[in-house]
């Protein structure tokens, strides 16, 4: 197999294009997960799981939020 150095982690791996949506590229970059230089360009296996489970754990997080925000908003009505 033909391997380079991934852009994200530096290590020798077979890279692969991924497919990540316009709006978690854009997350990602925010939350520091994803440096602009790494935008657009194939990366290795380990940091396209990393990557993804990055926006998992995110999104858990602000579902918990809203979870929380929603049941602080009941008890103000009440």
């Amino acid at each position: 197999m033909n391997t380079k150095s991934c852009p994200r982690c530096e290590h020798q791996a077979v890279l692969r294009p991924r497919n990540f949506s316009d709006q978690a590229v854009a997350s990602l970059v925010s939350w520091g997960d994803m440096d602009k230089k790494v935008v657009g360009k194939p990366i290795c296996d380990d940091c396209h799981e990393e990557l993804r489970d990055a926006l998992i754990e995110h999104q858990r997080v602000a579902a918990e939020q809203e979870i929380d925000r929603t049941r602080s908003k009941n008890r103000r009505a009440s």
